[in-house]
């Protein structure tokens, strides 16, 4: 079997370039979620600062474009036997790093290799563990897996599995040379970015400006001020408050696209009363949808139902609608043997745009249903380490991936690094495992299903809504039109798509 052309996001087949694209000028980004501790080290997490230069910088075999279709980039070819349990990968010929270097299997063994070898501090370990063996074969690469994965290349399309030259034989990922459509003229973490058109990348679709500087800005309204006085031409992250106003700002879009990413709340398992399942479930029924998506996100979103799989996905099923009900959430109060609730709420800025307000307004909303909801603003500084998955109720964000697969997995699989809830499921597992490699569409569909019934009854995640990416950009950019994007800028990927028109 050939590999999937369409990844497991779900995205409209008229989105195209909304114009001929045009080459030269220097722009620039205000991208927030900047730190002084940032490094292009691809195995360790990062946020959209870091991770927009890697793809900027960086290329992968395969690359899933705004209209969620999958493309072999670095890779010419994908083809897989019967069960999907191996996969040989054609390396492209004639691709070189910015330093003149030729791209070879060797450096794509040893830049998969980075994620899982053994110690490694890779995410992306648990989401490959099912990855047995490497091995190259001519020009061709091998992955040998335990189990089958018909999705096998829109794994490869995950933007840290950066193709990176080798050095001293091993990954070279310090040096910031990569074979992405723009090369690093400077570094500086926390602060800015520049890069310059690379002349040799091996795609003549991308890569449009001559160059371009991302400055860190990470506060809201200074990004916001940046666009409109024009010392931006483009900004990420616009808060769904703001952004209406902005829209009738003289020379700027805003670009409102459907995403999978959702806002939660998240419980540690490992806590009590949050290993009780009715008291999850309370929660979960305390929550008014409606008014999240209204007064948070400002319409700039669409509610969701306590399970990761939404509308953009391929797989998502239609399921019964958690809905807000006091009287039913404090029935499933009672069974947890309780009259009454008293937590805390651990909330922060840092975890999404109107996050402290949104705590506010779900302790009113749970009041009701004799849940006394104190909202906790945290230092977004230090958040993500000393708060998330530290205490018993936070607030929290994903955004989203190409599968429905790699988003279960990820962030509620057993043994993720990034599953930090304390929730278990050997039967979500088992469902998510059947369903990678499941061929057959109907079958798939119903494992994928089953998998959101039971995040949906039994998860650790309150899920609110599913929000919209939000970024301005300047008239003077041209822009990849499509309604859905997984993170801000285009996915990451407005460097190398945009232009000037």
């Amino acid at each position: 079997m050939e590999w999937p052309r369409t990844a497991g996001l779900w995205m409209p087949a008229a989105a195209a370039a909304a114009a001929e694209p045009v080459r030269g000028g220097h722009a620039i980004f205000a991208i927030g979620k900047a730190s002084t501790s940032d490094n292009l080290d691809p195995r360790i997490v990062h946020a959209d600062f870091m991770t927009i230069t890697r793809v900027t910088l960086h290329d992968t075999l395969f690359e899933i474009t705004s209209t969620g279709d999958i493309i072999p980039s670095i890779a010419e070819s994908a083809e897989a036997n019967d069960d999907a349990t191996v996969w040989r990968v054609a390396i492209k010929p004639g691709v070189t790093f910015h330093n003149g270097q030729a791209v070879t299997v060797e450096d794509v063994v040893n830049s998969i290799n980075l994620h899982i070898a053994e110690g490694s501090i890779s995410h992306l370990k648990t989401v490959m563990s099912h990855l047995d063996r490497i091995e190259a074969d001519g020009n061709t690469v091998i992955f040998h897996l335990t189990e089958g994965d018909a999705d096998w290349t829109a794994n490869l399309a995950e933007y840290a599995l950066s193709i990176l030259p080798t050095k001293d034989g091993a990954s070279d990922w310090q040096s910031g040379i990569g074979c992405g459509p723009y090369r690093l003229v400077q570094l500086e973490p926390g602060v800015r970015v520049r890069v310059e058109k690379f002349e040799n990348d091996h795609r003549s679709d991308r890569g449009w400006f001559d160059s371009v500087e991302m400055v860190a800005v990470n506060d809201a309204s200074a990004r916001v001020n940046s666009i409109m006085s024009g010392e931006a031409h483009a900004i990420s992250e616009v808060s769904p408050i703001v952004a209406n106003r902005l829209a009738r700002a003289p020379g700027v879009n805003v670009l409102s696209r459907t995403s999978p990413g959702y806002c939660a709340f998240d419980a540690q398992m490992t806590m009590s009363p949050m290993d009780d399942r009715n008291v999850r479930l309370a929660l979960k029924y305390a929550i008014d949808r409606e008014e999240f998506v209204e007064k948070i996100l400002a319409g700039h979103g669409t509610v969701a139902n306590d399970q990761p799989i939404g509308p953009t996905y391929r797989y998502h099923a239609e399921i019964e609608q958690h809905s807000y009900d006091p009287d039913r959430a404090r029935f499933h109060l009672k069974e947890a043997g309780l009259d009454g609730l008293n937590i805390k709420l651990s909330t922060s800025e840092a975890a999404f745009a109107g996050a402290v307000d949104a705590a506010q307004l779900y302790s009113e909303s749970s009041r009701a249903a004799g849940i006394n909801m104190s909202a906790y603003r945290e230092p977004a500084d230090g958040f993500w380490t000393n708060v998330w998955g530290k205490v018993p109720f936070c607030a929290s964000f994903w955004t989203g991936r190409p599968t429905e697969a790699l988003i279960i997995s990820l962030a509620y699989g057993s043994d993720a690094s990034w599953n930090l809830s304390g929730f278990t499921s050997a039967t979500l597992d088992r469902l998510v495992a059947q369903a990678r490699a499941e061929q057959d569409e109907a079958k798939r569909a119903e494992l994928f299903a089953e998998a959101q019934r039971l995040l949906n009854k039994d998860g650790p995640s309150v899920m609110p809504a599913f929000y919209n990416v939000v970024d301005a950009v300047s008239d003077q950019i041209g822009v990849t039109e499509t309604d859905v994007s997984t993170a801000p800028l285009d996915s990451r990927y407005a460097v190398s798509r945009w232009w000037f028109k």
